[in-house]
């Protein structure tokens, strides 16, 4: 057996998220004033999300190294060409989802198949997760992603309708709209 010595027993510092709040004052219109907060961890985005109101806190912003603000150039660019009705993706090995269970993995993966400008119905999308009958489960799913418009779950809609999303149904209807055909 060999011997452990101090060092043997210390971890490594994890690297802390990095966070950045920012506006796209060259979205389209309808879009220039939100505020978003996207979080990279070392593995990836971890989160990218609206601030809905100017009393949502944004404390914890620190500076970004010239890595971070690549990544953050980047994703700005895409997010930029999302909001102004173009395709922009961003590759699922990007994203840091590791501490999502299964489910939400399935259908997060199934969401990000449904095709730019296309629709799919909470049903469909948890038959492609793999669970058929877990439809109301994918709703839950959806609600929980946190990785808006890349993992477009504005596009996942009722058998009766609209359904739900955690914004507000008239950012849903405007992201929708975003992706018709012209």
């Amino acid at each position: 057996m060999a011997l452990r010595t101090r060092s043997d027993n210390q971890r490594r510092p994890v690297p802390a998220d990095v966070r950045a709040v920012f506006t796209l004052p060259n979205a389209a219109e309808a879009f220039r004033s939100i505020q978003w907060e996207a979080v990279y961890s070392a593995r990836g985005l971890k989160r990218l999300a609206l601030i809905e109101s100017a009393t949502d806190p944004v404390e914890n912003v620190v500076p970004l190294s010239t890595t971070d603000e690549r990544k953050f150039k980047a994703l700005k660019r895409a997010l930029l060409s999302r909001l102004n009705g173009k395709r922009a993706d961003l590759d699922w090995d990007e994203f840091d989802l590791d501490d999502a269970g299964d489910f939400h993995h399935r259908v997060w993966k199934a969401i990000a198949t449904i095709p730019f400008g296309e629709t799919a119905t909470y049903a469909e999308v948890a038959g492609i997760a793999g669970s058929p009958l877990a439809f109301r489960a994918c709703g839950q799913a959806c609600g929980a992603n946190r990785i808006m418009l890349f993992i477009p779950c504005h596009r996942v809609v009722a058998s009766t309708g609209l359904g739900g999303f955690g914004h507000s149904l008239d950012l849903k209807k405007r992201l929708l709209a975003l992706e018709r055909p012209r």
